[in-house]
């Protein structure tokens, strides 16, 4: 698979599941989604996850995280000027 002009093999990304994990144990915050974005940037040089504000939603952003089963997007509604965007608690 092709991601950003990038070889991707799906089966080193993390599952949904994974990765949900990793943004629930870790704060859902920023911080915790940059622990996947640090691992993807080890694999393949770029942290492959898409940020995106919004302004037309209840939302203020999503972040979009590639996953072994497609794209996981989080979205989030605070922003905190310590811990950045703060993902909703699922």
């Amino acid at each position: 698979m092709v991601f950003t002009g990038i070889e991707i093999d799906p089966q080193k990304l993390k599952s949904k599941d994974e990765a949900l994990s990793i943004l629930k144990e870790n704060g859902w915050d920023y911080q915790a989604r940059m622990m996947i974005a640090n691992e993807y940037n080890a694999l393949y040089g770029n942290e492959l996850i898409w940020h995106n504000p919004l302004c037309y939603t209840d939302y203020t952003g999503v972040h979009i995280i590639p996953v072994q089963e497609g794209f996981l997007c989080v979205p989030y509604d605070v922003v905190h000027e310590d811990d950045h965007e703060l993902l909703p608690d699922a």
